[in-house]
């Protein structure tokens, strides 16, 4: 296995820069995953790892060997696809021996490898039959033991779940996880669901606009989002305006918000500022200190109801939250206390 490392990747199409000044460093045997919208590039910066796109500029580099103008086939890499990619004519052995890297060896080596791989996405009973046969989450499976079968220094996947319902994405996700750990592989993941990238990756690699927004540990992405976008995207983030009186302790600060008082994690930060709140950081509360609210409406999603506030203070806000009793009625006033928080650092 092997290390990546991106230098000022940039890819253009035209006027539309897909890819812009993208630097990134992946540790060998971690899993990183490429997370963002539709259309934020990582699928182009996925491919340009591949080599399926030549880039305009940067440097991409593969244990420490400079690949940027290498075809794919020469770069020693393993590719996952969303559609798997399978002949329907050839077994699923036939499929996973289809790697180019086992032509070359010995039959009976490459019977071996072809074994080895499908013993590990426990597929080994399935050697004879044929794509057509095997259900969304096994094709998966044989796509996956193709792309170990070669043992490639970095494994590339191209939202290999985007295809499976959710029971099976769940299932998939424990054997992805599973794979990584027993493989000890170089992963890159792309995907546009927080929930796979937080299941899985080491670091969460956040796109938009073909840059990087921030690239973190799941937890400090989540806890601790850099910018605006992440915040938004990552956790379903609310923001609100702030004005920062100063620290009240290590990583806490004192802040007004709509005219109350509040206490907010965050670094380094005075006056006007902009707060992130999640829906598990805010909860229903009477008392001086709440802040009045009407209730816009509310849906119960099974042990729990959905809220949604408009604040007194400021009508073009709207704030979710979760709540383990029934709500009054819409429009309604209610009081807000503010659990916990993050005070995005200034730029």
């Amino acid at each position: 296995m092997a290390s990546l490392s991106l230098e000022g990747v940039s890819r253009r199409f035209g006027p539309t820069t897909a890819v812009d000044r993208v630097s990134l460093e992946v540790a060998d045997g971690s899993f990183v995953a490429l997370l963002g919208p539709s259309g934020c590039g990582k699928t182009t910066l996925l491919r340009l790892i591949a080599g399926f796109e030549a880039a305009d500029d940067g440097l991409i580099r593969i244990g420490g060997d400079d690949v940027t103008g290498l075809a794919p086939e020469a770069r020693d890499l393993g590719m996952v696809f969303q559609s798997y990619a399978l002949w329907p004519h050839m077994t699923v052995a036939e499929n996973v021996g289809f790697a180019k890297a086992l032509w070359t060896l010995p039959k009976a080596e490459a019977a071996a490898r072809v074994g080895a791989a499908l013993d590990l996405v426990g597929l080994a009973d399935y050697g004879r039959r044929r794509p057509a046969e095997l259900s969304g989450g096994q094709r998966q499976r044989v796509a996956l033991a193709r792309c170990f079968a070669k043992r490639p220094r970095v494994v590339l996947l191209d939202e290999p779940l985007a295809n499976l319902d959710a029971h099976l994405r769940e299932a998939m996700l424990v054997e992805f996880r599973r794979f990584h750990r027993e493989t000890a592989a170089t992963f890159v993941y792309v995907t546009h669901d927080q929930a796979e990238a937080m299941s899985l990756a080491d670091r969460i690699a956040v796109m938009n606009g073909g840059r990087l927004e921030q690239v973190a540990a799941p937890e400090r992405l989540y806890a601790e989002p850099a910018t605006a976008m992440v915040a938004r995207f990552v956790g379903a983030g609310q923001l609100v305006p702030v004005t920062v009186a100063g620290s009240v302790g290590p990583g806490r600060l004192a802040a007004d918000l709509w005219g109350c008082r509040v206490e907010l994690r965050g670094d380094d930060v005075t006056g006007p500022a902009t707060g992130c709140l999640r829906p598990r950081d805010l909860a229903l509360a009477d008392g001086p200190d709440a802040i009045p609210a009407r209730l816009a409406f509310s849906t119960y999603q099974g042990g729990f109801w959905h809220l949604e506030l408009v604040p007194e203070a400021d009508a073009s806000q709207r704030l979710r939250l979760e709540s383990d009793r029934p709500p009054p009625a819409p429009g309604s006033r209610l009081g807000l206390a503010v659990r916990d928080g993050w005070v995005l650092p200034g730029r």
